[in-house]
């Protein structure tokens, strides 16, 4: 016994069957059954419970109570979980931000550093040359 889901794309509901699987003796293969039991819920993702009036094989309804209980519960806590999960990516995205952040800075500090450097270099041995870059004379 289990919970199948069947979409239905002509009206865009998800309907909520029990399925029940026996095995024919005479025939010797199995068969199925399918009984409604509700509609999914689209925002929740939970199965709401039809009235059973028009069913036409009664089931118990403390057997499909429970299978709906169970299925509903699996909704909330993958809901949880994904939630969690989310929570966690957050905080995960705010940490690599102060961290782009503090490279950044590193990164623009260097640079400054090594225009200047560059410039210093640019200054001695380019065509102008500063009395302070200047060659000392050989020594003899």
């Amino acid at each position: 016994m289990s919970i199948v889901l069947q979409h239905d794309n002509r009206v865009g509901i998800t309907y909520a069957y029990h399925n029940k699987a026996v095995w024919d003796k005479d025939l010797k293969k199995a068969s199925t059954s399918r009984i409604l039991i509700g509609k999914l819920d689209p925002v929740t993702g939970e199965i709401v419970k039809s009235s059973g009036k028009r069913r036409k094989t009664q089931i118990e309804d403390t057997v499909v109570d429970a299978e709906i209980n169970e299925f509903n519960q699996k909704v909330r806590d993958k809901k949880k979980a994904e939630e969690g999960l989310v929570a966690e990516d957050s905080l995960e995205l705010q940490e690599l931000k102060m961290q782009y952040d503090q490279l950044l800075t590193k990164f623009h500090q260097l640079e400054t550093i090594l225009t200047t450097f560059a410039d210093s270099i640019n200054e001695c041995f380019g065509e102008k040359t500063t009395p302070s870059c200047r060659k000392s004379p050989p020594r003899s």
